[in-house]
């Protein structure tokens, strides 16, 4: 009977071998712009509207989050997501506004995309997987 005690030892020891493999450290990516060009025009500060975008891709699994804080002085921000299998999520956001998301898709390459139309302030959106 002394080997099922050990036994037992064993088969603790080779769980949490297993659990500590299964958990990882989390990926992120970041869009963070920040967008200001203005001049003056007497004594009042002009802020001059920009377009652009950035794109991030990272692997996740089947589950991310997306958090993110637009400052738009003007203009327009979009976010789009899109999980492995390319389905999107799009959020616009066209005033002062944090958000926090927990999104559910298909695993493989996740796509962080910020496009911004005729925008005067800042961006900063991140997917975490």
């Amino acid at each position: 009977m002394p080997l099922r005690p050990a036994l037992a030892v064993c088969a603790l020891a080779l769980l949490s071998l297993l659990a500590g493999c299964s958990q990882k450290d989390p990926v992120q990516v970041e869009v963070y712009a920040e967008v200001t060009a203005s001049h003056l025009e007497g004594e009042t500060v002009v802020f001059e509207p920009r377009d652009g975008s950035q794109a991030k891709t990272l692997e996740c699994s089947t589950e991310a989050r997306y958090e993110s804080h637009i400052s738009p002085r003007m203009g327009t921000v979009t976010v789009t997501i899109t999980d492995g299998a390319g389905k999107a999520t799009v959020a616009t956001y066209d005033s002062v506004r944090a958000d926090e998301r927990e999104l559910e898709g298909e695993p493989g390459t996740w796509t962080l995309n910020v496009d911004w139309q005729g925008f005067s302030g800042a961006i900063h959106a991140a997917l975490t997987c």
